[in-house]
């Protein structure tokens, strides 16, 4: 997918791939974790549709449960009994060489908005210098949540979305070059 990015010869190169990615869909604030051989790429929590498209601002970068937008009884009420769930995710990019597997642990909402202020804010020159291999793999994860006004928010195990479909409607997959 990275292929108008090459040469890719350092995971600084790759860095940059996906930080023009990234800025070009409205994903600007991002952090960093080192993990074996690379590192990991947090995005801002953000709230999507049903259908995993992103909401328009302010509204995207809001985790505020959605409200309605037109008074009418009829909407209050069905608000009231059926409270309209909002639908929230963070994508993390892991970039490196080594295998490896998600743990059993199943992340709060919480938990993954505070990803974005844990980590690095900058990826270390250390790092970005590692030589890109042909090896090197970029894994999207992406964490799916939903919330309504009754309940706490909860992650959507497993989604009905795929990843492929999240990053279409991010628009994430066209930035980086990926073929429908």
């Amino acid at each position: 997918m990275f292929e108008k990015h090459a040469p890719l010869k350092t995971l600084g190169n790759l860095n940059d791939a996906l930080i023009s990615g990234l800025e070009s869909t409205g994903y600007f604030d991002r952090s960093y974790y080192p993990v074996p051989d690379g590192f990991a790429l947090a995005t801002h929590l953000e709230q999507i549709s049903a259908d995993g498209a992103s909401k328009a601002p302010p509204a995207r970068w809001s985790a505020e449960a959605p409200r309605l937008e037109h008074f009418s009884l009829s909407d209050y009420v069905r608000a009231l009994l059926t409270a309209d769930p909002g639908y929230y995710r963070v994508v993390v990019f892991v970039v490196t060489d080594v295998p490896f597997a998600q743990s059993g642990a199943e992340p709060t909402m919480d938990q993954a908005q505070k990803w974005l202020g844990g980590g690095l804010n900058v990826l270390p020159a250390s790092i970005a210098s590692t030589p890109f291999s042909p090896n090197t793999v970029c894994t999207a994860l992406i964490y799916e949540f939903t919330q309504s006004e009754s309940r706490h928010p909860a992650l959507l195990l497993p989604s009905p979305l795929d990843a492929h479909t999240h990053l279409v409607k991010s628009g994430l997959w066209n930035a980086f070059g990926g073929n429908p």
